[in-house]
């Protein structure tokens, strides 16, 4: 079902916003000294990872070079002096893919990177098609950055001037350093735990609503009989999953209201303990594509954590998108699939957390 979800947003937005040009080349890694020539540039400019690039530009590779690209379903990798020429690589109407992994995690690049292009909302970070002159990366242009500014090649979250900012902009008190969830709505959002989770000890989160100082949390098996609950001050809840009321394999319940005379209640989130056998299966799916040998730390890291994502593993996939991150910091590609991983869980100020 998730498949077809996803598979459905990349033919739409790719019928929205592409039905006149060919799909680009996406850099999804790159190692050594990179420059690519746009058909519309004779000046070579530096590539860095995330660029999204014209079909009929070309890349030059330095000795100790190595990139991943991808486009159409299709990764390729070029290493050593030369100069690719990008529709050669990918020429136009070849999309012959073999049903492997690898499609997997192509699209979920293609639906992270159409996250981006199709945004309306300045804060996301992922911007508009607009691109300040000279800069590389002109598939769908880049995504617009303020002036002045050194930026990343994807722009730079909204936030109140003069402040560090937390990658949500106004969505917190003036002068405080905020938690991303504000405080200034009536509403609650319950955040983790979601999806499969070992039985191990695990802290349960939510959003503070503005001015309510307690919570009510429950827990119910499918069965809607009550396994745990407490009220709380604090935000979280730190539940013991090894408990003798958890059964591994089952489906659990939560949900987080606020205590007041006219309470907020949250979505219902649904985790299921499950095994580290079924979460090593996931992962072994990936070591059989042809991608995951050849490519650099961060992306096998990123790799692992779309197979857990299919496997609905969404805990330890955001771990180790987590991960990734940390390993590269500045890699827009692995900001950006961080980022998409975060929208899909419908917690969008997450995904502009993660792309600041």
């Amino acid at each position: 079902m998730k498949r077809l979800l996803l598979m459905f947003l990349l033919a739409w937005m790719g019928a929205t916003l592409f039905a006149q040009q060919a799909m680009p080349v996406i850099l999804i890694s790159a190692q050594g000294k990179v420059c690519y020539k746009s058909p519309d540039n004779k000046k070579k400019q530096k590539a860095i990872t995330g660029a999204v690039l014209k079909r009929q530009g070309a890349i030059n590779l330095s000795n100790n070079s190595v990139v991943t690209l991808y486009c159409d379903g299709k990764f390729v990798e070029k290493s050593g002096k030369q100069l690719v020429s990008l529709l050669t690589v990918f020429p136009e109407g070849d999309n012959m893919v073999k049903p492997n992994f690898d499609l997997t995690f192509g699209d979920y690049t293609m639906a992270a990177f159409m996250m981006a292009v199709g945004s309306n909302d300045k804060r996301d970070g992922w911007g508009s098609i607009d691109r300040p002159k000279g800069t590389a990366g002109d598939g769908w242009g880049s995504i617009d950055r303020p002036k002045g500014t050194a930026g990343d090649g994807w722009g730079s979250i909204d936030r109140p001037k003069g402040t560090a900012g937390d990658g949500w902009g106004i969505d917190r008190p003036k002068g405080t350093a905020g938690d991303g969830w504000g405080g200034k709505s009536t509403s609650i959002t319950a955040i983790q735990p979601f999806g499969k989770v070992f039985p191990e000890i695990m802290r349960f989160y939510w959003s503070k609503p503005l001015g309510n100082d307690a919570f009510h949390v429950e827990i119910r098996d499918k069965q809607n009989q009550l396994v745990m609950e407490t009220t709380t001050k604090d935000t979280f809840w730190v539940v013991d999953l090894k408990n003798a009321a958890f059964k591994v394999g089952s489906q659990y319940d939560w949900t987080v209201s606020t205590v007041s005379s006219t309470p907020a209640l949250a979505m219902t989130k649904i985790i299921e303990i499950g095994k580290q056998e079924g979460r090593n299966q996931a992962i072994q799916v990936v070591q059989k594509g042809e991608l995951f040998a050849k490519s650099p730390e961060s992306i096998k890291l990123v790799m692992q954590a779309v197979a857990l994502e299919t496997n609905g593993w969404f805990e330890e996939a955001s771990r180790l998108y987590t991960q990734a991150q940390e390993k590269e910091p500045k890699n827009a590609y692995v900001k950006l699939m961080h980022s998409a991983f975060w929208l899909r869980c419908g917690l969008k100020p997450k995904a502009r957390g993660v792309y600041r």
